[in-house]
């Protein structure tokens, strides 16, 4: 009939078409899921490196498939970099920089209300020093400067206003890395080798060590949720500085700097005052802390355990965000 469309001849390929089209229909039969390694050394030869990361371990623990893409394989982002990612990098710069300024300057890098006008000086010398971009677009660039310079401005401010009792003595602080002055930590009798960067390392006077890891709006778990969540780095790093300094562990703290409450999360013995205040939950006794240490040295055990073995299992529920798989191309274990 009119507007009715009709072939006079089968077009060429419709036997192929047709094919294709039954197929699609039909009953799916997807691929294998990714497996175990039959070579589990070539996972070492992708690390890089003999000593494990705390980061690298979390991101297995995770799940060993988004391990394995973006810590072995580590294909090229077809984007820019998440500006996220960009903003953590150079607020780590400013605030080591601000810090390493304030025990240069007044021979004490522990803030307090008299100490705050020269932070903030060291702070805009630190943003302005800073050549890496935020964004490519320049009214982007200067927007997110200003924002993240009042962001840190107002974690300086709120630190002064708690200043605790500790006072900063090492930031950014490398072992087992090729830039590192120190080496691997050695934990667990040998058991694991461990390399990393600590952002900071508060001290009193009697040997003890606060861990404080700065976060700009995620990752921010209270010592409660690190099994849960698989937050290894705060007890594996307070391991290493017993070993390589010679510290005894106070606690280990999650720092945010663009939250509204920005005290710091994590695990802290309850005898200790940390800078920022602190949740009271979050306190805990020497004993509890350190049981909680060695159950997240176990965890990292087993996680480094499964690495060396080449154990690659598929974890979708903890994969991604709210339970999904984040390649499910490469791995193909989402809904099964």
């Amino acid at each position: 009939g009119a507007g009715t469309l009709r072939w006079a001849r089968p077009p060429a390929g419709a036997p192929a078409l047709a094919r294709l089209d039954s197929l699609l229909r039909g009953p799916r039969h997807p691929g294998p899921v990714i497996a175990a390694l039959g070579a589990p050394a070539a996972l070492a030869q992708l690390r890089g490196h003999q000593a494990h990361s705390a980061s690298a371990l979390e991101s297995w623990t995770a799940c060993p498939v988004g391990w394995l893409v973006e810590r072995a394989l580590r294909p090229s982002e077809l984007a820019p970099e998440e500006l996220a990612l960009v903003r953590g990098s150079v607020a780590h710069e400013v605030l080591r920089a601000v810090f390493a300024g304030l025990l240069e300057r007044r021979g004490s890098a522990r803030l307090d209300a008299a100490g705050l006008p020269v932070a903030l000086e060291l702070l805009d010398e630190a943003m302005a020093a800073s050549e890496r971009p935020l964004s490519a677009n320049a009214a982007v660039d200067r927007a997110e400067r200003s924002r993240q310079r009042s962001d840190l401005a107002r974690y300086l401010a709120g630190v002064c206003a708690a200043p605790g009792s500790l006072e900063p003595l090492e930031f950014e602080l490398g072992f087992g890395l090729e830039e590192g002055t120190l080496p691997p930590a050695s934990l667990a009798g040998g058991m694991l080798e461990l390399c990393g960067r600590i952002d900071r390392i508060d001290v009193n006077g009697s040997g003890g060590a606060l861990i404080v890891d700065y976060k700009a709006a995620s990752g921010i778990e209270p010592a409660a949720k690190w099994g849960q969540k698989g937050r290894l780095q705060p007890a594996l790093y307070m391991l290493a500085v017993e070993q390589l300094l010679g510290l005894e562990a106070l606690g280990g703290l999650y720092q945010p700097t663009r939250t509204a409450d920005l005290r710091p999360r994590g695990a802290v013995r309850e005898d200790v005052d940390p800078a920022g205040g602190l949740v009271a939950t979050d306190r805990r006794s020497g004993e509890r802390l350190r049981e909680l240490i060695e159950t997240q040295l176990a965890a990292a055990l087993e996680a480094a355990a499964e690495m060396d073995a080449g154990a690659l299992v598929p974890r979708p529920s903890t994969c991604w965000h709210d339970g999904c798989c984040r390649y499910p191309a490469i791995c193909r274990a989402q809904g099964r």
